[in-house]
């Protein structure tokens, strides 16, 4: 091929995953009435997956003109898991959850499950 075809492969591996957490907030905004649902704390745990394979070649058809294809396939996948308590009495008394009663939310361990994945196939060709 007279070093006419340039060409890269490759994988992509990532695998991430943050632990964080905030506590009471004392004071709402200025001229807003205090809200027990200010004096919370929670925890949350994320992560985030993504995983690819991609390759492109360029091949030079004439002098200074180049035909470049790629390809790469990638499968993502996110999650967080927050729990979120307060107190029942602004600053005393039990514990309580503070998560409404939704879709992803487990009140039993007061935690909000979230979840989401996709994948992709794309592609590029062009004339250098």
């Amino acid at each position: 091929l007279d070093d006419r075809l340039v060409w890269t492969s490759g994988v992509f591996l990532s695998d991430q995953t943050v632990d964080s957490g905030n506590s009471y907030q004392l004071l709402g905004m200025i001229g807003q009435p205090f809200s027990d649902s200010l004096n919370s704390y929670n925890t949350s745990t994320s992560t985030a997956n993504s995983k690819a394979v991609y390759s492109q070649a360029s091949y030079e058809l004439v002098q200074n003109l180049k035909l470049t294809a790629g390809l790469r396939y990638t499968k993502d996948k996110a999650t967080l898991n927050t729990p979120q308590f307060g107190r029942m009495f602004t600053f005393f008394g039990p514990e309580i959850c503070q998560l409404p009663n939704v879709p992803g939310v487990d009140l039993a361990s007061c935690t909000r499950y979230l979840e989401n994945s996709f994948k992709a196939a794309t592609y590029n060709i062009s004339l250098d």
